[in-house]
């Protein structure tokens, strides 16, 4: 059995790294921060996308053996309901969307939702394994995702779990209460990304 995610979490095919916040604005990897990105194709039903987290795919702790070497911006919908995304990189400023689904909602987001999330340095700890196998005999995957969201071998996951060190309400009290979760796909070959969100 896996422990839950509380913090943000990498899933390779064959283990976990879990971030801590300690650090300085130098680490590889960060949590939120302003959005400087060119989107191609944003829906304009909706408000511009949060920049959810940056990822360093030459940070040598990671192992991921991939030709792309910019930094991996992380977007998502914070403000569409429902937001389910597929986007393609070019480059660290440049991301094009292929798929936007969800919808605004009145209730939602709550009043003075943030438009940015403030920036927060992560540092990714030592891997841990991952005993499929027993995830799949117990029919339990609490402490991952809720949808067996497994990586390939040319993939990784991005968990990012609501957290008070991040100094803001990614769901609002009852979201964050029921651990609705960000899950991003990250495919090494084709430089694409999925994103939704799920309660675990």
């Amino acid at each position: 059995m896996t422990p839950n995610i509380l913090t943000p979490t990498l899933i390779f095919p064959v283990g976990l790294t879990r971030a801590t916040f300690s650090g300085s604005d130098r680490n590889r990897h960060r949590l939120g921060g302003p959005l400087e990105l060119d989107i191609e194709h944003w829906p304009r039903r909706g408000h511009s996308p949060h920049r959810i987290a940056t990822l360093d795919p030459m940070d040598p702790a990671f192992g991921l053996g991939t030709r792309y070497h910019s930094p991996i911006p992380l977007i998502y919908g914070l403000q569409i309901s429902g937001c389910r995304l597929r986007y393609q990189l070019n480059g660290h400023r440049k991301v094009k969307i292929q798929e936007c689904q969800g919808q605004p909602a009145k209730n939602w987001p709550y009043a003075g939702y943030p438009e940015m999330l403030p920036t927060v340095p992560l540092h990714f700890q030592a891997p841990e394994p991952i005993d499929w196998k027993a995830l799949e005999e117990d029919e339990d995957f609490h402490g991952l995702t809720n949808q067996d969201s497994r990586p390939k071998a040319n993939e990784v996951l991005l968990v990012v779990p609501p957290n008070d060190t991040y100094g803001v309400s990614l769901w609002g009290l009852s979201g964050d209460r029921e651990r609705v979760q960000i899950v991003f796909r990250i495919n090494l070959d084709s430089f694409s990304v999925e994103a939704w969100n799920e309660a675990n």
